[in-house]
């Protein structure tokens, strides 16, 4: 699912059903949700994943996303004080 983020696209909640997991559906949808955004316009994508899901670090890192920042609660404006 894509979202908007302070105008700039977010992808959110990629999941893949185990026995469908590394075959490469969610390279499609990710690369599909991409070319569809470029065809809009939009230059840029975000995405929120955790440190500990190893395997979809993995996959974002081989489709060329690299890490932006690390507090998500900052991004939002939710830092308690």
């Amino acid at each position: 699912m894509v979202t908007l983020f302070r105008s700039v696209p977010l992808l959110a909640y990629v999941v893949t059903a185990p026995r469908w997991q590394g075959k490469g559906m969610a390279t499609t949808l990710i690369q599909s949700s991409e070319q569809a955004l470029i065809r809009q316009g939009y230059q840029t994508l975000y995405l929120v994943v955790t440190k500990q899901n190893y395997r979809a670090c993995s996959l974002y890192r081989k489709l060329g996303f690299r890490e932006v920042g690390e507090n998500w609660n900052l991004v939002l404006g939710r830092e308690k004080q």
